[in-house]
């Protein structure tokens, strides 16, 4: 009892943010996080929490993406409890929950260079914006730890990073804490001694030991071990004023402590939670999510996953479905067990090359978009690049015709799709083709075909609206071509030779 006595004393001067909060207030001592480039990968985790009450946005807290077992880019977000539960009763009010529901997380709100310290002009807060979120676990005595569950992943152009975690108990020597001190752009706070444990499920480390320091507004930001590894979440800090000095402790829940409150189920579900012989992962890497490929052979490794929802103290085991948004630098590939399921929106997006198998199917009800595009990746925004592009679908009911069937670079949704029918509709012969000239038909008119060059530029474009239509490319240099078929039933893409 006398320690949740003295947790409750200690905690009155957490608030997230105090009434003084914005751009360039943050103490003078605290360093932009982009003046720290050994945590870049760390750094594009972090974001800002507005705080949503009697329909208005405050500048409330920190919070960052933290990656699951699967590391299928499912956007978990790991924040304090007092970030959500206000009252810090273990129970989510209206008010809070109508949070939650409108929840705001500003990423990549930081300054673009190391110079001058503080930016003459704020960084934009509108460009990289997550609205909404669901509220998976939380718990305030067991560590001020929750879990969220952002609306939507954090598109490709918002170039974040899903950061690992540690959950073991070993003391860390050295790390950091990113963090919003007072709603202000992100600073980055090292620590390079060793971390005290106190009482209970605290980490603890004062200013003196630390460059930086962090103040209303760090709630609910990372901390780090010298690994780079997430080992628990900011509570409690300095005080609202601007001090730069060595009487203040910043304490953070350990990590270690919130996997053994539920986060081991949520974060491992496949490990095994039963008995004496729990088995599950000591560590786990962070994630890029502009990844190099993606492979997947059915639509639970697409879009499905173990839920767990937490009831009385009850965990229930579930399935979910949630959408997604798959971004690689080279390929996609979806095999033939692969549907994308009513009522949700998928979007693949490769550098080079997107293969939908024999029996990928599109479900009504459902939003599917492929497309070619780059993704932003890594610290230095480096972007996918490949001369040749194309989505493909892959058929074997074809005799060495062509391996890989075109098909069109989707820009909108669509919300049913049979390729099946889509590839038998168009025939093109010969094809390859010796004179260039290819005689190309349709079982319904076609509006249009349009030529482009192996690096993606126009030739050419007819106007047809036939069924049947002889097209001449014999006076055009003997390479590879993509033709862009548009029909009344959409538009497919297909890959010719001229020899």
């Amino acid at each position: 009892m006398k320690g949740y006595l003295f947790f409750g004393l200690l905690f009155l001067i957490m608030l997230p943010v105090s009434a003084q909060k914005g751009f360039g207030i943050s103490a003078l001592c605290n360093v932009n996080a982009i003046c720290e480039p050994d945590w870049c990968n760390q750094r594009r985790s972090v974001a800002l929490i507005y705080k949503y009450e009697n329909g208005t946005y405050s500048r409330w807290a920190t919070g960052s993406l933290i990656v699951n077992e699967r590391m299928d880019g499912k956007p978990y977000f790991y924040t304090a409890n007092h970030v959500i539960d206000w009252d810090k009763n273990g129970s989510i009010s209206a008010a809070e929950q109508e949070n939650i529901d409108n929840f705001k997380v500003v990423f990549n709100y930081q300054a673009s260079d190391c110079s001058p310290n503080t930016p003459l002009l704020e960084p934009d807060t509108t460009q990289y914006v997550i609205i909404g979120a669901k509220l998976v676990t939380h718990n305030y005595f067991n560590g001020d730890y929750a879990l969220l569950e952002l609306n939507e992943r954090p598109p490709s152009n918002f170039n974040t990073y899903y950061n690992g975690w540690s959950n073991s108990s070993n003391t860390p020597k050295s790390g950091a804490i990113i963090h919003h001190p007072k709603g202000d752009i992100k600073k980055n706070t090292t620590f390079g001694k060793e971390i005290k444990k106190t009482f209970g499920p605290w980490l603890e480390v004062t200013d003196k030991d630390i460059q930086g320091t962090t103040q209303p507004g760090s709630s609910g930001a990372p901390w780090f071990n010298e690994d780079k590894l997430i080992i628990g979440v900011q509570s409690q800090g300095s005080s609202s004023t601007a001090a730069c000095d060595d009487k203040h402790n910043n304490t953070a829940g350990q990590f270690s402590k919130n996997w053994k409150d539920g986060l081991d189920i949520i974060l491992n579900p496949n490990g095994d939670h039963t008995g004496l012989n729990q088995s599950y992962i000591v560590a786990m890497s962070g994630m890029e999510t502009c990844k190099m490929s993606w492979s997947f052979s059915d639509a639970n490794d697409l879009h499905t996953s173990d839920n767990i929802s937490f009831v009385n103290g009850i965990n229930t085991l579930g399935t979910r479905m949630y959408d997604g948004h798959y971004n690689a630098k080279s390929h996609i590939t979806a095999g033939n067990n692969v549907s994308i399921l009513p009522n949700t929106t998928v979007v693949f997006e490769a550098g080079y090359e997107i293969i939908l198998s024999d029996g990928f199917h599109a479900e009504s009800g459902s939003n599917f978009t492929a497309k070619i595009g780059n993704c932003e990746k890594g610290c230095n925004n480096g972007k996918s690049t490949n001369d040749n592009f194309y989505i493909s679908i892959k058929d074997t009911t074809y005799d060495n015709f062509i391996e890989n069937k075109q098909f069109e670079v989707l820009q909108e949704n669509i919300s049913e799709l049979d390729l099946e029918d889509l590839i038998n509709s168009i025939s093109i012969f010969p094809n390859p083709s010796s004179t260039g000239i290819f005689e190309i038909s349709n079982s319904t008119p076609i509006k249009s075909i349009e030529v482009f060059s192996i690096l993606g530029e126009s030739v050419r474009t007819v106007f047809v609206n036939s069924a049947s239509y002889q097209l001449d490319l014999s006076k055009y240099a003997k390479t590879v071509y993509f033709l862009k078929i548009n029909t009344n039933q959409g538009s497919e893409m297909r890959k010719i030779l001229v020899k």
